[in-house]
């Protein structure tokens, strides 16, 4: 058994512990439960699995020696899945995060700062005012009462799937960070291939807001089921809040221009399980006229109320229009389908030319992974950089390199 595991004897509500105490189910209004081991000083990394989200309402994070009192204590610090806002001070983070998702834990004690890493990407500097916690331990907590969610920890038993950020320890003090990462050397020039993801929640209003978005579909179930609930993040209730239509039916969103996007993340609804979608097609164009089917399914395999499913597509592809074509739904009885919440996502990849091979720019710039290779780069980015030296009147001189911080290319 792992010397650090999840604490029984420190958990309060609804948890149940598993895989040796690494394996945590939450259900319940502030739910938690946290490590037997605390930390003052050092620098530790951990990770934790998303394997269910419910509805999203997971907290990942550390908490100090006091009792736990409520979702906003000062005696804690953690990153919220359903918004990526950070606690208590409850102001936007980083991405969102779903079943599936890898959320990195990096705490520094000796300069109290803290960081969280989206599937090896990192989502920047949460908090600068940890060490003023004093012992502090990882901390998971489930902050809604209609759901549940299961996540599993690793403080270091077993191979992390991201890398361990530099001089960084795991939290067991097992293994160490050292540097693994990758620079592209071409034509005697050096390059950093680094991604970034951005996340479209179109929070409609109606179905014609917000302009220029319109929602619309080929029939409704009524007038509290609408076309554009499907685009509302709210969640559903058992009387609206969410579209419903035909399951032979299809509903539609314009997004009044041509974006760019990836992914889609769908939720299902929190009632009416027998409604949720199973098989269905999503189509796109640019002209609302000519569509091209870019994903298919016969079974997106929704297994729970208010769950997320996210939807890669083969590649990053423009349209204006996208349609969600329905077939059947997850009973064979249901005449109709619901949709709780759609949102749409993009992964892209950004090239930089460095200017020249140093220890820095290989810690700074070196990139972990190289994905999405197939698409092609329409960024490139110059990196900066004054370097000084000693010259022969023993000065320091400084040569500055004149080109452009960013040119792209359209």
């Amino acid at each position: 058994m792992s010397s650090v595991f999840l604490d029984s004897s420190k958990s309060v509500g609804s948890v149940v512990l598993s895989n040796n105490n690494l394996t945590v189910s939450l259900s319940g209004l502030n739910s938690n439960t946290r490590a037997n081991v605390g930390k003052i000083s050092g620098k530790w990394y951990w990770e934790i699995t998303v394997i269910t989200s419910g509805n999203n309402a997971i907290c990942i994070g550390i908490h100090n020696t006091n009792s736990f009192s409520a979702y906003s204590s000062p005696n804690a610090r953690y990153y919220y899945a359903i918004n990526g806002n950070v606690f208590p001070e409850n102001t936007l983070y980083g991405n969102t995060y779903i079943t599936g998702d890898v959320i990195g834990v990096a705490l520094d004690l000796d300069i109290g700062t803290f960081e969280f890493y989206k599937n090896g990407a990192s989502q920047g500097i949460s908090h600068t005012n940890i060490k003023s916690m004093g012992e502090v331990f990882p901390f998971l907590m489930f902050a809604s009462s209609s759901s549940n969610a299961q996540l599993t920890a690793n403080f270091g038993a077993s191979t992390f799937r991201y890398s361990i950020p530099f001089e960084y320890h795991s939290y067991d003090g097992s293994q160490y960070g050292s540097l693994s990462k990758i620079l592209l050397l071409s034509n005697s020039k050096t390059y950093s291939l680094l991604p970034k993801e951005t996340k479209h929640e179109t929070n409609m209003t109606s179905n014609t807001a917000p302009s220029p978005l319109v929602a619309s579909s080929n029939w409704s179930y009524n007038a509290n089921m609408l076309p554009y609930l499907a685009f509302n993040p709210a969640l559903s209730t058992s009387s609206g809040n969410r579209w419903a239509g035909y399951k032979n039916g299809w509903l539609q969103l314009d997004l009044g221009s041509i974006q760019e996007y990836s992914y889609i993340t769908m939720r299902t609804t929190v009632a009416q399980k027998d409604e949720w979608t199973k098989s269905f097609y999503i189509s796109i164009s640019t002209d609302g006229i000519n569509f091209a089917t870019i994903f298919d399914t016969t079974n997106i395999g929704f297994s729970y109320a208010s769950e997320v499913k996210k939807i890669n597509f083969k590649k990053n592809y423009k349209f204006r229009y996208i349609k969600f074509n329905f077939r059947e739904s997850f009973s064979s009885s249901a005449s109709y389908v619901t949709i709780d919440y759609i949102t749409f996502g993009n992964f892209k990849n950004y090239i930089y030319e460095l200017p020249k091979q140093s220890k820095n720019n290989y810690i700074k710039y070196g990139s972990t992974a190289l994905n999405e290779l197939q698409e092609i780069i329409t960024n490139k980015n110059y990196i900066l950089q004054d370097e000084a030296s000693e010259n022969e009147q023993g000065l320091w001189t400084t040569q500055l390199d004149r080109k452009p911080l960013s040119i792209c290319f359209n």
